[in-house]
Order: structure tokens, then C-alpha cells, then sequence
């Protein structure tokens, strides 16, 4: 008997659309090719053990709630699937046409605490295959290192409200981000207030930034809403949640670079003020004209938390740094903007 390949599944999603309610699923339109697990309803399971006048062993159980957990990732990053990762954790997102066929996707942090919602199908094999409703994003991690393409990875929720599903959709047709396309800056300054442009020798942070795309061998951003499930059930809300509401988030940058100076030990020491920018600009990718697939990021604000030498193979010596993300008075926390041929994101 031949067993299920897992190659063979499909995680498709409804990327352009939010659901127009809770409950009310919405048409899926993107298939993403990812490396992670099938998603799963979580359960929580009652029984009657214990119960006075019951029997020594238990006589009855059900299912008291549910929900459902995905934990979505793919280590050669996309355009598309980094702008549906980040549009719903992040939450405002707006598009703009900025050439024929050529979209901008501003994404940035929302201060309303809802969710908008959206809607996963996954195939397993044939004749399994599920619709969950009420999905989001509720934290993700960017990682990138030298050499390597650029890594997503996030935790999908969504109510447990699922049925079958039967939608059959393609993969939108974009290439894969590398670090052989990204340049990054490091300012003890600010984010200029412009809308990033793909010129990859044009930076958008005041002051003088350093250029420390050759020293950076690896960066890790981490996003967390810390939505509290247990809070989304409420009474008359049945088996699944009422509410899809976030937490309070907080956001970590971690770095490893090359010791090339020391400023790294006098930014701890005195808490400097910084702002990181990465754009990548996949020139091989060409969406219309002189237009090509990418995105830059900006942290407007960001301070070490640690500043470690260490040895690395090679002989050479680096600075791990951690640090805080935080909120700047007046650009935010992040600031993201994708370009790609998508038309909208949770529209």
C-alpha cells in the first residue's frame, strides 16, 4: 500500500481578500510552497472522571473547544509570501500602482488590536482536503545569512471553524530573495519619511548610515503579537473562537557582525539611538520596464540589549548583538514595503 508524499500538498491562502466577518470564509487565490508542517485542529477534550455518583473509570468525554495552529515557513522567501506573512501580523497595509503592472505594498504595524481575517485551504491528498476560517498571523521571524536566500517563518491561527474545501489555485510566479540582491544600512539616526525607491546605492535614514551590508553574516527580526487564546473564547461564542484580537507585541533584532569597528561596544554602553535598513532588488527579476521584484524594510528605532565578541571559523572575531525594536514617536516601529505584480493584500 503506498503511503501520502508530502510533497504533494497544497497550502493555499486568500492573500488579496479579507474575510468580510468572522466566521464567514473567504475565496482563497494563492497557493505558497512551503517547507513546514500540516496545520492541525488543536482540541480540548472533557470528561466525566471524578465526578460524584459517576463510575471508578471515566463514562463520557466531548470536545469542549478547538482552534487551529499551522506553523508556516519558507526558506527561499518570495515577494508574495513575505507580504501575506507580514500583512496580517502587521495589519495596515496599503498598495499603490507605481507603474503598469508594478504595485507598493506599505506595510506597518496597525494600533487596533482586531485582526483581519483570512482563510487557509490545505490539500493532503486527494479527497482530504480542509478550508479553516478566521486565520491570521500571529508572529514571525525573518532570518537571513550570507550566502543564503532569505528565510520566513511564522505562526498561523485561526478559530477551528473549518469545512471542506475543493478550491484548486497556482502559485503566483515570483523569484525567490537572496542576500546576493540585499544592502543593508546602519544609522545612529532616523528613517528619512520617503517611500523607499528600488535604487539599491539610495538608503532612506538620515544622518550618515554605514554600509554594513560586507560585515553582516547573519540577522534575525522577530514579530510577536502574543495573542492570548484562551481570551478569543467567550460565552455563546460554541466550540470555536468569538473574537480574533492581538496582544501586546513586541519585536527583537539580532545580528552577528564582523568586527571591523567598535562602535558596536560604545552604541551598547550609551544606549544609542539606531535605524536598520535592508532593500533587496532582485535586478534578474523583472516585473515591467526598469521595475523588479523586492522590498525594503526600515526599524526606525532600535537599541542593543548585548554586545558579545566572539571567535568565528576563519579565525576572524564578530559581534552577536541583540537588541529591542522599538517604537519611534513618529515613523513607528516598522516600516515595510514590498514590490511585486500583486494588486493587494487584505483588501
Amino acid at each position: 500500500m503506498a503511503s501520502v508524499g508530502g510533497r504533494s500538498r497544497k497550502v493555499m491562502v486568500s492573500a488579496a481578500a479579507k474575510q468580510t466577518a468572522m466566521g464567514t470564509a473567504q475565496t482563497v487565490d494563492s497557493l505558497l510552497r512551503v517547507n513546514s508542517e500540516p496545520g492541525a485542529q488543536q482540541y480540548e477534550i472533557d470528561t466525566d472522571a471524578e465526578l460524584v455518583g459517576g463510575t471508578e473509570e471515566m463514562q463520557d468525554q466531548e470536545v469542549s473547544v478547538r482552534n487551529y495552529e499551522m506553523s508556516i515557513s519558507q526558506n527561499r522567501c518570495k515577494p508574495h509570501t513575505l507580504a501575506t506573512i507580514l500583512a496580517s501580523a502587521m495589519g495596515s497595509v496599503t498598495s499603490a500602482t507605481i507603474a503598469v503592472s508594478v504595485w507598493q505594498h506599505a506595510i506597518t504595524p496597525k494600533t487596533a488590536r482586531d485582526f483581519d481575517l483570512f482563510t487557509v485551504e490545505e490539500l493532503i491528498t486527494t479527497g482530504l482536503q480542509k478550508q479553516y476560517a478566521d486565520c491570521f498571523v500571529d508572529s514571525f521571524e525573518l532570518s537571513l545569512e550570507r550566502r543564503n536566500f532569505w528565510d520566513i517563518s511564522g505562526t498561523i491561527l485561526g478559530s477551528g471553524k473549518d469545512a471542506t474545501g475543493s478550491a484548486s489555485v497556482t502559485e503566483k510566479s515570483e523569484s525567490s530573495m537572496h542576500t546576493r540582491f540585499t544592502k543593508a544600512w546602519l544609522s545612529a539616526g532616523t528613517y528619512d519619511g520617503s517611500a523607499p525607491t528600488q535604487d539599491m546605492n539610495l538608503e532612506d535614514l538620515t544622518g550618515s548610515p554605514d554600509v554594513v551590508s560586507a560585515e553582516i553574516e547573519s540577522l534575525r527580526w522577530s514579530y510577536n503579537n502574543n495573542t492570548d487564546q484562551d481570551f478569543l473564547w467567550h460565552f455563546n461564542s460554541g466550540l470555536t473562537w468569538g473574537r480574533a484580537e492581538r496582544g501586546d507585541r513586541n519585536q527583537t533584532i539580532s545580528m552577528t557582525l564582523l568586527m571591523t569597528r567598535t562602535t558596536a561596544l560604545t552604541r551598547i554602553l550609551n544606549q544609542t539611538d539606531l535605524a536598520l535598513q535592508l532593500k533587496a532588488v532582485n535586478t534578474d527579476a523583472v516585473i515591467a520596464s526598469t521595475y523588479y521584484e523586492g522590498g525594503s524594510i526600515i526599524l526606525p528605532k532600535i537599541r542593543y540589549t548585548s554586545v558579545n565578541p566572539r571567535g568565528l571559523a576563519g579565525g576572524r572575531m564578530v559581534f552577536e548583538i541583540e537588541g529591542n525594536v522599538l517604537e519611534h514617536a513618529t515613523h513607528g516601529s516598522a516600516l515595510v514595503w514590498i514590490w511585486n505584480g500583486q494588486t493587494a493584500y487584505l483588501a
